[in-house]
């Protein structure tokens, strides 16, 4: 009987010991996870804050500080917030992406549906510049500009936050495929819907950005609008070419309508494609001072488009509407005149007419 007991307590004993180790070893492995983690979010926490110093944080809080505007604009978002918005960049959130890095959409605490600007690379040299731009452009309000929430600069490359804008952007518009049904039309182009992106050339000397160079930037769109192409291209040769340049050289020549969209030879009048190029060649002048304002473009835009709103009024001598004829249009009707008995005795004459009076609003 004693042996008996003698065995369940050994037994019993060699449970309990079993038990404790093996709750020791639980213990000490939980232990050891525990502080890894912990470890690892100091780690990440000092890391976040190298390059909060290092992308000049503590520069961009001085500046909100003593803004009072700024202060209310500018918000510095942490890497947390970012994160948790965009779903630790979930690839599904990516709405755009080029050869500067990714644009990701998120919604914040607050529910506001922004888009996150995560650059691939920044030169170090130009971090008090980003710096200042970002505390400035985040006090800007306006309908037609895309609106900059602030940034975050916890991560090696600053991230900034935008407005969602959810019908895509003007560069989208304009390139996109024509099955996928997107089309601008020649109304919206002489409608100010202003975007500023283009680098004003005067920069490269000055390394100063002022009211002008939004004006070349517009020039830049406007020549967007007329071509359908591409800033920066490539031509049939495959040497890149800038848009501007290749404009200018074609304007000088007098060939803007060698050169225009189609849609926009379609859709457009020969004043009114001239119009635009010659406002376009204006804003796209080397030197600011020669280039005209942005209420100076405003307003020729407006004229343009008075003119053509005009021209598409009913004739008070028969109540039709007189729609102001495109350069497509008016080839048309020349070759056709053209094509009638006696007609190539009398086309230069014709044409000429027709082409003198047809543009002009009845």
């Amino acid at each position: 009987m004693k042996c008996t007991v003698t065995k369940q307590q050994h037994l019993l004993l060699g449970i309990i010991i079993g038990l404790s180790c093996g709750f020791g070893v639980l213990l000490l492995s939980s232990s050891a996870v525990l502080f890894t983690r912990r470890w690892k979010k100091n780690v990440q926490k000092q890391l976040r804050r190298n390059y909060f110093r290092k992308n000049q944080g503590l520069l961009l809080e001085t500046l909100i500080s003593s803004d009072e505007s700024a202060n209310e604009n500018t918000k510095i978002f942490s890497l947390e917030e970012i994160e948790k918005a965009t779903n630790n960049f979930d690839p599904t959130r990516i709405i755009g992406r080029g050869g500067h890095g990714m644009v990701y959409k998120g919604i914040l605490s607050d529910q506001r549906v922004v888009a996150v600007k995560k650059s691939k690379v920044i030169e170090q040299s130009e971090i008090s510049q980003f710096i200042n731009e970002v505390a400035v452009l985040t006090q800007i309000n306006h309908r037609n500009i895309v609106k900059l929430f602030g940034c975050c600069l916890e991560t090696e490359v600053p991230l900034l936050v935008y407005d969602y804008v959810s019908n895509g952007s003007l560069s989208e518009v304009l390139h996109a495929d024509a099955s996928d049904g997107f089309s601008l039309s020649w109304d919206i182009v002489t409608n100010v819907q202003g975007t500023f992106g283009y680098l004003d050339p005067e920069y490269f000397h000055t390394r100063q950005l002022n009211g002008k160079s939004d004006v070349y930037s517009f020039g830049v769109v406007l020549v967007e609008l007329l071509l359908r192409m591409k800033p920066i291209f490539t031509s049939e040769s495959g040497t890149v070419k800038s848009l501007s340049n290749y404009f200018l050289q074609e304007f000088n020549e007098g060939r803007i309508t060698d050169i225009a969209n189609s849609q926009v030879l379609e859709e457009a009048t020969e004043e009114e494609i001239n119009g635009v190029a010659s406002l376009a060649q204006r804003c796209l002048r080397l030197h600011g001072e020669e280039r005209p304002t942005m209420k100076q473009v405003e307003t020729e835009l407006q004229t343009l488009r008075a003119k053509r709103m005009n021209s598409s009024q009913p004739d008070p001598r028969n109540g039709e509407h007189m729609q102001p004829r495109s350069l497509t249009q008016r080839s048309r009707s020349a070759r056709q005149l053209s094509a009638q008995p006696g007609g190539s005795q009398r086309r230069y004459s014709l044409e000429a007419e027709f082409l003198s009076s047809a543009s002009l609003p009845r």
